[in-house]
Order: C-alpha cells, then structure tokens, then sequence
C-alpha cells in the first residue's frame, strides 16, 4: 500500500523573448531564448491506493530557468519534461508534504476529543 500522487498541469506560462544574461549566473552571454516556460498552473492531488482523495486546485508553481545548453523550445516540450520542470521546484514538494499529510490525517480514527460551539450561545 502506497500514497498515488497526480499532477495535472492546466496551463503554463511562457515567456517568448528570455533574455538570460542579468539573471543566469555563471551563463554571461546576451543571448535569447524564444519560447521558455517560466511557469505552471496545477492541480495537485494525492490519495491512499485510491482512497482518501485530497486534491489542491490551482496552483501557481515557478519553472527554474533553463539551461541554455541543454534547452527544449516550447512547441517541442513533452508532458514528462513539464513534469519533472514542476518537480524541481521546492515549493512543489512542500504542497505534496501537505497533501500526504492530509490524506494520512483523514486515515486515522478519531480520537472522541474535538471543538463544540459553546452551549450558552
């Protein structure tokens, strides 16, 4: 038994003239990449063998700036690139911590312990 995570990329941002020579370190050269994609919105989703589901919508989660050596024009981008582009972000991580982390809470039993409305009002 296993958690099952999903991501379902619903749109990327692409900016279609990057400039990488004031923010790439190492990389001074004042060319241009056409076509990158600098950002993805995603819906999250993590369950336990197909049981409590929880999903996160509409997520906002930045791309690194690519490598210009190693670079895959926009039109030629695979769903699996995006994929790991969207991985490689930390913020990513810590949205799947939180979404495992619910799907175990909703696992557990319930303690009999839990917060009432006041019986005065």
């Amino acid at each position: 038994m296993a958690y099952n995570t999903a991501i379902i990329i619903d749109n990327l941002e692409v900016e279609y003239d990057y400039d990488y020579l004031g923010d790439m370190g190492d990389w001074r050269t004042s060319k241009e990449l056409k076509d990158v994609v600098v950002g993805a919105g995603v819906t999250l989703s993590a369950n336990w063998n197909g049981k409590h589901t929880h999903t996160m919508d509409a997520e906002i989660l930045d791309i690194p700036a690519p490598n210009p050596d190693n670079y895959t024009p926009f039109k030629d981008l695979t769903k699996e690139q995006c994929h790991e582009f969207i991985k490689s972000d930390i913020r990513y991580w810590s949205l799947m911590s939180v979404l495992t982390g619910q799907v175990y809470s909703s696992m557990q039993t319930t303690t009999g312990i839990g917060l009432c409305a006041l019986p005065w009002e």
